[in-house]
């Protein structure tokens, strides 16, 4: 067992604190990158709408090889945007 404010290498021979507190930390804060499946629930719909979402002009998608990164804040930020846009559209 570590002692208190003991560090564990990371991959890349990066240091994280090794205990409880710096778990708690991380867990609240908010994540940087969601990934697909979060974006969805966030949203309250099903992967294949949040596929034709993402497929418009603007979305702040960011592919890593195979893989979709999506940036929390700025996928939010998007997601208003068309919210408030269909609100104009109707008024």
């Amino acid at each position: 067992m570590k002692n208190k404010g003991e560090y564990k290498n990371c991959q890349g021979g990066a240091t994280v604190p090794d205990n409880d507190e710096a778990i708690m930390v991380n867990e609240s804060q908010e994540k940087l990158i969601i990934t697909f499946t979060e974006a969805a629930e966030m949203i309250g719909v099903c992967g294949n709408t949040l596929r034709q979402l993402l497929r418009r002009k603007g979305a702040p998608v960011i592919m890593a090889g195979r893989r979709l990164i999506i940036p929390r804040k700025p996928f939010i930020q998007w997601i208003e945007g068309l919210a408030i846009g269909r609100i104009n559209e109707h008024i």
